[in-house]
């Protein structure tokens, strides 16, 4: 395989993730489907794995999706749309929330998008929320 095929296919891998999570995005916001299974794409990977995947890529968040991010962010709307965002940050985001349904809360609590957006590091932005808000995990052990 040259290196030039190798290119092609991982952008078209990148691709298809892009796609898969845009999928399982919409499903969450609209169905508050967690897991995406039902996302008719033919792929079983799960929202919570493309989050994890994709939580470093930098390539834009398409805009169609900013009604969608409205809602997942709530009052905290106005930091989503202070500059572009990209999959990266919305796979962050989109993880917190699933971290938050894990503990039977239906949205993550406090400035919760501030903190994820404006994080310091990945692990500061994939951080789970319970163990930081109850002191178990401080910002010195990181």
């Amino acid at each position: 395989m040259t290196r030039n095929h190798k290119e092609i296919t991982m952008k078209n891998d990148m691709s298809d993730l892009r796609r898969f999570f845009r999928n399982r995005f919409e499903r969450l916001v609209t169905y508050n489907d967690a897991d995406g299974s039902r996302a008719g794409d033919g792929s079983a990977i799960g929202l919570r794995e493309l989050c994890e995947t994709l939580a470093a890529d930098d390539e834009k968040f398409p805009r169609y999706y900013d009604q969608d991010l409205r809602r997942l962010c709530g009052h905290e709307a106005g930091t989503w749309f202070r500059s572009e965002r990209t999959y990266g940050d919305v796979a962050r985001l989109v993880n917190r929330v699933l971290d938050a349904h894990s503990i039977g809360n239906t949205r993550p609590s406090g400035f919760w998008v501030s903190e994820v957006l404006d994080c310091g590091t990945l692990i500061d932005g994939m951080r789970r929320p319970d163990l930081a808000s109850n002191g178990r995990l401080s910002n010195a052990q990181h």
